[in-house]
């Protein structure tokens, strides 16, 4: 991994020169034709990448010179690219020098740089599994908690959330046929149990939750929405989000104290 990102630096910071002839790892840039792209944009074509339905084009435009028209298939549909200019990126030598012209603290030379790469995967690596851990007890405790609720104001909530999911969906433009919709509503009452559980051991606890400041969250993410131009919920079911936020919050930040202690062996309870 790290050599990779050395590999990367040097991409990042590759020379780039106009050539005229296209070779395999060159950009293209080029314009369609009114026909299949009326907006006149200009269509960049990564012949070193395969990106997904542009590999048809990007082997079509090896070889060719700029002002050369080519015949071919963009995402699925007959295209004629105009060739505008080729661009070619020649990766740089990674030296202690440009290692140390990043302004990375502590970076002075291409050893020291990835030292420093090292650091932090290796600090990502232990985020991912205090992140494990957090998933595992909230997990556990969900399962080893008593539940008790209607079943029939349940199913009339978890109706009126598959609807509001399936919505969502369609407003995208996506279907829900890749997930069973069984798998759907026992994912809608694990999340409401998780709720109530998170909710009810901070009560235990006495970890309180400034519901003012939740208010405050709701009414600028609702004012976000608006400027967006997204569907806007009720106001107080947005509270209701963020207080259950600040639960979550209130509850991961017990959750990695306990887990520190126990890494640490300074938890008095053994």
């Amino acid at each position: 991994q790290i050599d990779n990102e050395v590999k990367q630096l040097a991409l990042r910071y590759a020379k780039e020169e106009q050539v005229d002839t296209v070779s395999e790892g060159d950009l293209v840039c080029a314009k369609a034709d009114q026909k299949s792209y009326p907006d006149g944009r200009t269509i960049l074509v990564y012949t070193g990448l395969q990106m997904p339905e542009a590999e048809v084009a990007a082997d079509a435009l090896i070889g060719k010179h700029p002002g050369e028209k080519i015949e071919t298939v963009l995402n699925g549909k007959n295209v004629t690219l105009t060739i505008e200019k080729i661009v070619r990126r020649t990766p740089v030598e990674v030296t202690d020098e440009l290692a140390a012209g990043m302004g990375l603290e502590g970076v002075t030379d291409l050893e020291s740089y990835k030292i420093c790469l090292r650091n932090q995967m290796k600090a990502d690596q232990q985020m991912e599994k205090s992140k494990e851990i957090t998933r595992y007890i909230l997990d556990q405790m969900v399962a080893n908690s008593t539940f008790a609720y209607d079943k029939a104001e349940m199913e009339k909530y978890v109706q009126a959330e598959l609807k509001k999911y399936q919505q969502e969906l369609s407003e995208y433009g996506d279907e829900m046929e890749d997930v069973p919709e069984d798998e759907i509503k026992e994912g809608i009452i694990s999340q409401e149990k998780q709720n109530w559980m998170v909710k009810s051991f901070c009560e235990n606890k006495g970890i309180n939750v400034d519901t003012s400041s939740a208010e405050e969250e709701a009414d600028r993410m609702i004012e976000m929405m608006q400027l967006t131009g997204e569907t806007v919920p009720d106001r107080e079911e947005m509270i209701a989000m963020a207080v259950q936020d600040a639960y979550f919050g209130a509850m991961l930040d017990y959750i990695d104290k306990m887990v520190e202690q126990k890494k640490g062996g300074t938890d008095g309870n053994g």
